[in-house]
């Protein structure tokens, strides 16, 4: 799950009929590299962000496409949960077949 500053709230599935821009939400880890958060669950989310907030469900695939795309260094994903862990530009073109 990536947040999103912009997203509508609402429950259940949907399909997009056209192209979405999303303002995501970037933050820079503990040696200051910048970072795109994404979780496994809305539980790690809230658990990170206890207040909530709105956010977007997306395949792995995409946030590794993401990455690559955008000018993160890498992903955190469930950051302050004892599973957090990072995937790197190169972790997530390996994961691509890149």
């Amino acid at each position: 799950m990536l947040t999103s500053a912009k997203a509508a709230l609402s429950e259940g599935s949907f399909v997009l009929e056209s192209d979405l821009e999303l303002e995501l939400v970037g933050v820079i880890d503990y040696e200051g590299r910048p970072a795109l958060p994404a979780f496994t669950s809305e539980a790690a989310l809230l658990h990170w962000q206890p207040a909530g907030g709105p956010f977007v469900e997306l395949p792995g695939r995409i946030v590794a496409q993401l990455l690559l795309q955008g000018e993160w260094d890498r992903i955190v994903v469930d950051t302050e949960t004892p599973n957090a862990h990072e995937i790197t530009r190169g972790e997530a073109a390996a994961l691509l077949g890149r």
